[in-house]
């Protein structure tokens, strides 16, 4: 199978091309895409640990700096410690949802026995556009339905364009997703009627 840029599944037919070659068609089909917004490319600096630095030498000059680093590399520590944690709780096909540090969205197919996820990268830019995601078709999982405790599409706040995906999962954690659902999008062609259709389908 040959990965494809988004030329290759912004039709209908692109999409549902896919997941023909990936046996993950249904009766009932839904294709989507959403955008991972927890994603953050693996080598990115940690913002967290640059803006504490940086406030705390405009604050207390260069002890400061010092200080507010130190406090920010024992946060980042703490966060990594707990992501880690939280990644040894989950199994192969989770450990692909929740990789925050290479995909930045999934191509997704609702059908009715399951959701097949087509992971999405974009050469580890910072700044996740819809004309720079490839898929990565090695990595496509498909969770069934007996997986999923949860699916639930809510508002996002100062945002009238997108929504967030919270898909629960049936694990130790009852880990979910935070993705964000584009009603529509100029180059996914199928992406506002098949919106609405997910929200009918959970």
């Amino acid at each position: 199978m040959e990965n494809v840029d988004i030329n290759g599944f912004n039709t209908l037919d692109g999409a549902k091309a896919l997941f023909q070659q990936l046996n993950c068609i249904g009766q009932e089909n839904c294709f989507v895409v959403a955008y991972n917004r927890d994603y953050l490319p693996s080598g990115t600096p940690n913002t967290l640990n640059s803006s504490a630095t940086i406030v705390g030498m405009k604050n207390g000059g260069i002890v400061g700096g010092i200080a507010g680093g130190m406090v920010a590399n024992a946060i980042t520590n703490a966060a990594n410690q707990a992501e880690e944690e939280f990644q040894n709780t989950l199994d192969n096909d989770l450990k692909v949802i929740f990789n925050r540090g290479k995909y930045c969205g999934f191509l997704i197919n609702k059908t009715e026995s399951g959701i097949g996820f087509i992971p999405l990268m974009n050469d580890y830019k910072l700044l996740v556009k819809v004309e720079d995601f490839k898929t990565d078709l090695e990595n496509f999982v498909f969770i069934s339905n007996e997986k999923i405790k949860s699916i639930e599409v809510n508002k996002l706040a100062l945002n009238f364009g997108k929504r967030i995906l919270k898909i629960k999962f049936n694990n130790e954690n009852n880990a979910a997703t935070a993705w964000t659902l584009p009603m529509k999008h100029k180059l996914i062609q199928y992406q506002e009627e098949n919106f609405n259709k997910f929200i009918t389908l959970i």
